[in-house]
């Protein structure tokens, strides 16, 4: 809806809306691929904080 909706705004665009749509849609990819890499990232960042914890207790723990 978002696409069809930015597409057809401009119909005096000099280039064709198809051209548009597609710029629109590779943006949206690679907008998708960062936000899964930035995802996993402090994911395993997470991860590895927690595996730190485990191997090494805190005073609190003990």
């Amino acid at each position: 809806m978002f696409f069809t909706i930015t597409t057809n705004y401009h119909p005096s665009l000099p280039s064709p809306n198809n051209d548009l749509k597609k710029k629109l849609t590779t943006f949206a990819k690679s907008l998708k691929r960062t936000t899964i890499l930035f995802y996993f990232y402090f994911f395993e960042r997470e991860q590895i904080e927690l595996i730190k914890q485990v191997k090494q207790p805190s005073s609190s723990q003990i």
